[in-house]
């Protein structure tokens, strides 16, 4: 069984997943499953017409971590839409979000993000385990 736990709560245009015992490399990873999780719900909710919201989609690294190409932050791949802003990870945490316009109208129309960090939270013993964390 792992040491760590998670928990979920939302807070309108934020969700915050709290995990004791997390390293910045932990942090990250569960952001990166949790952004994988949302792009995965907005395709099984037939909510993909341009690809436009799932390419805004983004993780800010924990301090000192880095992502892959495709979790980064891209305004080029977003360019010439109206997109929001990345948003700093905060100190000891990671940040998943998506820039598209309307991201959040459609979380409130039917959750994808928050659904999609609510998965990563319980995979977040699996995910210890693959960095020796669990």
């Amino acid at each position: 069984m792992s040491k760590c736990g998670g928990s979920v709560d939302w807070f309108g245009t934020k969700a915050l997943v709290s995990v004791g015992n997390a390293t910045d490399e932990l942090l990250t990873k569960i952001a990166m499953q949790a952004l994988n999780h949302a792009r995965v719900n907005l395709r099984e909710t037939g909510r993909v017409d341009t690809g436009f919201l799932i390419n805004s989609g983004y993780v800010t690294p924990a301090e000192g971590q880095d992502v892959p190409g495709e979790y980064g932050y891209s305004p080029d791949a977003v360019e010439g839409r109206s997109v929001a802003s990345q948003s700093d990870a905060p100190p000891n945490g990671a940040v998943v979000g998506f820039a598209a316009e309307y991201a959040l109208w459609q979380e409130l129309k039917k959750s994808y993000l928050v659904a999609g960090v609510e998965a990563a939270a319980k995979d977040v013993g699996r995910i210890a385990k693959t960095i020796g964390k669990g």
